[in-house]
């Protein structure tokens, strides 16, 4: 029995991450997953004609300076936008995390060099929520915090 994807990319050129030159195939995804790649033969839900376009599995955004707006957008416009499906965060040598609480107060005075909204957020009670010690603890909360919403 065949399984009708819920979407299929036609005729694209793709561009699969692995360095090799672009070719043009057609790309189903079912649950949110890609499922087969080249020649697709049955229909899908739904359907969109890439011909002629760039199709990729995501980007990702090698520079960002999102320390402070993962608090407050879980978006992380406009790169989520423009096909980043993943942001590495504090590579300026910069970040809210990791920082001991006794560091926070000149971390939010450096970081308003950065960031003109940083004192404004890191005052703000969601911040103070985040246990910044380390990344680990960081990210742990941010999604305890996420999960909660």
């Amino acid at each position: 029995m065949t399984v009708t994807p819920d979407l299929v990319i036609r005729g694209g050129n793709i561009a699969d991450g692995s360095g090799g030159e672009l070719y043009e195939a057609d790309v189903a995804i079912s649950g949110g997953r890609i499922t087969e790649v080249g020649k697709i033969s049955g229909k899908g839900q739904e359907e969109i004609d890439a011909k002629g376009k760039l199709v990729a599995p995501g980007f990702v955004d090698v520079h960002t300076h999102y320390d402070g707006q993962v608090t407050w957008s879980q978006d992380i416009t406009p790169s989520s936008q423009n096909g980043v499906t993943t942001a590495i965060m504090g590579n300026c040598g910069v970040g809210f995390a990791p920082c001991r609480p006794a560091d926070h107060q000149r971390l939010i005075q450096l970081m308003e060099g950065v960031l003109a909204r940083a004192g404004s957020i890191a005052c703000s009670p969601s911040w103070r929520r985040y246990d910044s010690r380390t990344w680990p603890r960081c990210a742990i909360a941010r999604r305890a915090r996420r999960n909660r919403a």
